[in-house]
């Protein structure tokens, strides 16, 4: 049994040809991996290969619908040697993995135990490669992970990096991790050390984004706002971009996911972004066909602080809904938008209605924005 695994070899084609075509002759990892995926039994040795291939490709875990059965192959994984070593950067791949299927299957315990698995992986990690380790869950950035840890970054391949971004992106997009504690969000995620985002990179990865956002090219530019929010750079905002961005896809749903999270970190974003947040808060209520009414209070008390308005490019995902609101609902969509761009100051506003009666809502009395699941 020891001199057949000794001469498996690690098949590196694509990942989309994983599954695909005939095997060669001489057992390969891919073609331990295509016995599980065809639901073949197999030992603990074959179950661990299989697992250190697939947490680089959560996808196919999925798409097989055998996700239980993997976090019992993760569980048994977990008690390797190499993986009990706190010194190994792929335990947290292990980690975030198992964490995003327990909560794919809502289990909210055994998330919350995971997560404390992962802090203190991360925790252990710094201490032993002798960097000061810092909670990694101020928006802001004061407080984050700095140059030291560039040292043991290098530990990080391109490819256990890429990782490491698309597993961590793929739990922020779930409602569920909304559901974990009160008030929970992305940036109570404890994250893998990395090389945090200088503003000059993040501006221009932002750049980047926007770009392929106005060539509709959504599919690339949701790509690099993932790496923003992974990397914590601004993250508020960022969950406002991908919010504009999953609309015009038609993704209602995970459009709400990003700005309920947006709105529980709204103390930790400038006040334009928060009068961007309270603009998808009113849209997405007008499309559910729920009332709004009183976040045009919240509105109205952040479009009175100084640095509130900036220029902001809706047009275009108003127009796409506009068939789908009630004409007076777009009429002060827009003219919302022309004061958050500072281009009107709330004579256009004043016409409509419900905004001329509603009451400014101090920020220390803001209501709840909720995730429906």
């Amino acid at each position: 049994m020891g001199a057949f695994y000794e001469e498996l070899y690690f098949d590196d084609r694509d990942p989309k040809d994983l599954f695909l075509g005939d095997s060669p002759r001489q057992p390969f990892f891919a073609d331990i991996v295509k016995r599980w995926v065809c639901g073949n039994r197999l030992n603990d040795d074959e179950k661990k290969i299989v697992a250190s291939i697939l947490i680089f490709y959560p996808e196919h875990i999925v798409n097989n619908g055998r996700t239980e059965e993997f976090i019992q192959i993760i569980r048994v994984s977990l008690q390797q040697p190499r993986l009990v070593n706190p010194l190994n950067p792929e335990k947290g791949l292990y980690l975030y993995t198992w964490l995003f299927l327990s909560l794919l299957h809502r289990r909210k315990e055994e998330s919350l135990e995971v997560i404390d698995h992962i802090e203190k992986f991360f925790f252990t990690f710094c201490k032993n490669f002798s960097t000061a380790y810092k909670d990694r869950r101020s928006v802001s950035g004061n407080d984050v992970f700095r140059n030291p840890l560039d040292s043991i970054y290098t530990i990080f391949s391109e490819t256990l990096e890429k990782a490491y971004t698309d597993i961590i992106a793929l739990i922020m997009d779930r409602a569920e991790l909304l559901l974990l504690k009160p008030d929970f969000n992305i940036s109570q995620l404890p994250l893998v050390p990395d090389k945090k985002l200088s503003a000059f990179a993040g501006n221009d990865l932002r750049g980047e984004a926007l770009e392929f956002y106005h060539k509709q090219d959504y599919d690339k530019a949701a790509v690099l706002y993932r790496k923003m929010l992974v990397n914590k750079f601004e993250q508020p905002g960022t969950l406002v971009h991908l919010a504009r961005l999953e609309l015009m896809k038609g993704n209602a749903t995970q459009a709400e996911i990003y700005i309920v999270n947006a709105w529980r970190m709204r103390r930790e974003a400038p006040f334009y972004v928060q009068s961007r947040i309270l603009y998808f808060v009113v849209l997405l209520k007008m499309l559910g066909s729920e009332p709004f009414e009183e976040w045009l209070g919240c509105m109205k008390e952040v479009l009175s602080r100084q640095d509130s308005k900036m220029q902001w490019d809706m047009e275009r995902l108003l127009s796409k809904f506009e068939k789908d609101l009630h004409p007076g609902h777009i009429f002060f969509l827009r003219a919302l938008l022309k004061t958050n761009s500072g281009e009107d100051e709330e004579g256009l506003l004043n016409q409509y209605e419900p905004w001329a009666k509603a009451t400014v809502i101090d920020s220390e009395s803001w209501p709840d924005f909720d995730i429906k699941i």
